[in-house]
């Protein structure tokens, strides 16, 4: 009789318990993680003296001289009965634990700057940092303030507070812990001047830790001019000191960060205007940038005709006459070094250096050697239009001046040239030489001899 009410005694526990349990279960919601300063009821099925309350310690433990030190912070109430009942496999043979939170401890997150007047709100899980500001009515001059989280062992985050309350910035989900801190502070400005080319020259404000091209959109950004010139720079003065910076399309590094009293002075490059005239394709007024030099501006003016030259080009500047020579001076870039300056009238001159071409071609008469460029006979040729119809290239001739002015008469074999690449078909052209291009074997000496002079009369003599 006294083990049947022993054994009812037993079962009507186990029922209270699971009734129990289930109850606060469902009130308190297993599924909430344990924090320091909980209160959890701890029932073990059939052992009045190991169940009790116990609170979780600062550590995140509950302790027991039957269970001893157990950590339970973090854990569900579900995990947390899971761990204590391995625990106590040692003591109890299939030990039945039950956890609940009978009291959860109060925490907070704490805000300064807004509208609530406490500045403490109480802390609940997956708060995040915007359902804290409109809680805490931060829409006041939210464009103009910034909200600051300081938060133990971590790095203070910045963020602007308009951004966070309408949802484009990241932080805005950014989850709350308990004893976070958050400070919404008024942003902080400096008064700068931007200058040059710049839409809207003047002073502006603009918050701290901006750069400079900041600034500069706020000033209406760069004029046309100085974003179409390569050569444009920023310069920001402070103090003593300049620094000089590219135009923002042309860089994608960030700029420095403005102080109060800086100035920045968007600057296209300085132009000169120079006249060119002669032997170029398009004379008259070039404006260039003020390092330009010599062949820039023949360039600028369309470059050389093809009677034209840049051996002798004559500069008048200033009253004075000068002569460069663009032709053969040249930098290891490719460029001379003679720089123009504003005002300069420059003159090309003709090509003086040329070579005769008569007999049967299409355009008789002289052929222009370019400056630093060597020609052959087949490019003389060319240049007068080519071998005209009953012309042969099996028989050209070349009158070379000698050193007394006598022309030296050769024939050259082209077709072979044009055959198999035979070089001594195609000799190197001078300037003075006169080609003849026959329209067959049966021209004499006498007749070739009156061709090349009556060539000089016509077409003047070139100098060597």
């Amino acid at each position: 009789m006294i083990s049947k009410t022993r054994a009812l005694g037993y079962l009507l526990s186990v029922v209270i318990g699971v009734f129990w349990f289930v109850g606060l279960a469902v009130a308190r919601g297993p599924g909430i993680p344990i924090k320091s300063g909980d209160v959890l009821s701890i029932h073990v099925v059939g052992s009045d003296t190991l169940s009790g309350k116990f609170v979780v310690l600062s550590d995140g433990t509950v302790e027991s001289h039957s269970f001893g030190s157990v950590k339970v912070e973090g854990l569900s109430a579900d995990e947390a009965a899971a761990k204590l009942q391995s625990r106590l496999k040692a003591k109890l043979k299939d030990p039945v634990v039950s956890v609940v939170i009978d009291l959860e401890a109060t925490t907070f997150v704490y805000v300064s700057g807004t509208r609530l007047p406490s500045g403490v709100v109480k802390w609940v899980p997956n708060m995040d940092l915007r359902q804290l500001l409109v809680s805490a009515e931060a829409d006041s001059n939210a464009d103009l303030s910034e909200a600051h989280l300081f938060r133990p062992g971590q790095p203070e985050l910045k963020v602007n507070v308009q951004d966070v309350l309408n949802g484009s910035s990241p932080y805005a989900v950014t989850p709350l812990k308990p004893n976070d801190v958050i400070a919404v502070l008024p942003l902080e400005f400096v008064r700068v001047w931007v200058t040059g080319e710049v839409a809207h020259p003047g002073q502006y404000t603009v918050r701290k830790g901006d750069d400079l091209y900041r600034a500069i959109a706020s000033a209406g950004g760069a004029t046309v001019i100085a974003l179409a010139d390569n050569d444009s720079k920023i310069m920001l003065r402070r103090g003593p000191g300049t620094k000089t910076f590219p135009i923002r399309e042309l860089t994608t590094q960030p700029g420095p960060t403005l102080e109060s009293g800086d100035t920045i002075v968007v600057s296209a490059s300085e132009k000169v205007t120079v006249t060119v005239s002669g032997e170029v394709r398009a004379p008259g007024r070039v404006e260039l940038r003020s390092t330009a030099v010599l062949e820039q501006a023949i360039a600028g003016a369309g470059g050389l005709t093809g009677s034209g030259t840049g051996r002798d080009v004559t500069i008048l500047r200033d009253g004075q006459t000068l002569n460069a020579n663009v032709a053969s001076s040249t930098s290891a870039e490719g460029l001379g070094t003679f720089k123009v300056k504003d005002h300069d009238v420059i003159l090309v001159r003709q090509n003086t250096r040329f070579a005769i071409v008569v007999g049967i071609v299409k355009t008789p008469g002289r052929v222009y050697i370019p400056d630093g460029q060597p020609i052959h006979l087949l490019d003389a040729i060319i240049g007068a239009g080519g071998i005209a119809d009953r012309g042969t290239a099996r028989h050209v001739v070349v009158g070379h001046p000698d050193k007394t002015g006598r022309l030296v008469m050769k024939e050259f074999r082209l077709d072979r040239y044009l055959k198999n690449g035979d070089q001594e078909g195609n000799p190197l052209i001078e300037a003075g030489d006169i080609v003849t291009v026959q329209a067959g074997a049966q021209t004499t000496v006498d007749q070739i001899q009156q061709v090349l002079s009556g060539a000089v009369l016509l077409y003047g003599v070139s100098k060597l």
